[in-house]
């Protein structure tokens, strides 16, 4: 937990310096989705459709960023 809560954290500080950077919200979308925090993955999927829905990074957002359960 301690190494997703860190990599949660870097990716955040990313997001701040390149905030069109898709593949980067991918990640700590994924990264949220091994953390059970479903809420917070879903405000990802949905910032990233609102500028990129159209790209790679999108549609994978769209395939993968799924709560289970």
């Amino acid at each position: 937990n301690k190494n997703l809560d860190q990599e949660i954290k870097y990716r955040t500080q990313i997001m701040s310096l390149d905030p069109w950077n898709a593949d980067n919200y991918l990640e700590l979308g994924r990264l949220y989705l091994q953390n059970k925090d479903y809420v917070s993955m879903e405000q990802i999927k949905e910032k990233i459709s609102s500028f990129a829905a159209d790209t790679d990074a999108g549609k994978r957002a769209q395939a993968e960023l799924t709560a289970i359960g």
